[in-house]
């Protein structure tokens, strides 16, 4: 999994500001970043930055093909894109 804070960091927000932006505080945020946050938690930081959720559960050291992990299990997610 990605280190959600420095793709925070990367796209120009701080803790503190997605935090205000969830209406909680920045240590629950910070808890969020720091565990195991759900997939709708996940859902909520990724709107806030404006990025597909995809992006905060991808597996850095994976191949593309592996790349998505279910924030619960933690068991590869098989996607099939089809045109």
């Amino acid at each position: 999994m990605v280190d959600i804070k420095k793709v925070i960091r990367e796209h120009g927000f701080t803790l503190e500001k997605v935090a205000n932006e969830l209406g909680v505080t920045k240590s629950t945020m910070t808890q969020y970043v720091s565990g195991n946050p759900t997939l709708s938690k996940l859902q909520d930081i990724a709107k806030v930055l404006g990025i597909p959720v995809s992006e905060l559960v991808r597996d850095v050291d994976a191949s593309p093909a592996e790349s998505l992990v279910c924030p619960h299990c933690g068991k590869p997610l098989n996607v099939k894109i089809e045109a």
